[in-house]
């Protein structure tokens, strides 16, 4: 995994399948912490009634793959 404070590391996001798959990489290695904005949404919940998926960090991976998703 490249820094995620790189060029390189936000290409790869981008371009990835599934970004969602980076993220977690991320999250995995503990390199979430250098984004804390990012890392915030881990803790940021939702209301279960609208959003069953669980907080807004597991809402974003969502989002990422369905985003890549309609790009192709």
């Amino acid at each position: 995994m490249t820094d995620p404070l790189t060029w390189q590391f936000w290409q790869q996001w981008t371009t990835a399948p599934h970004p969602s798959d980076v993220l977690l990489s991320l999250q995995h290695s503990g390199q979430l912490a250098l984004l804390p904005e990012l890392a915030a949404l881990q803790e940021t919940p939702q209301d279960p009634h609208w959003h069953p998926e669980g907080n807004v960090w597991v809402h974003t991976l969502h989002v990422c793959n369905q985003a890549a998703d309609i790009s192709r």
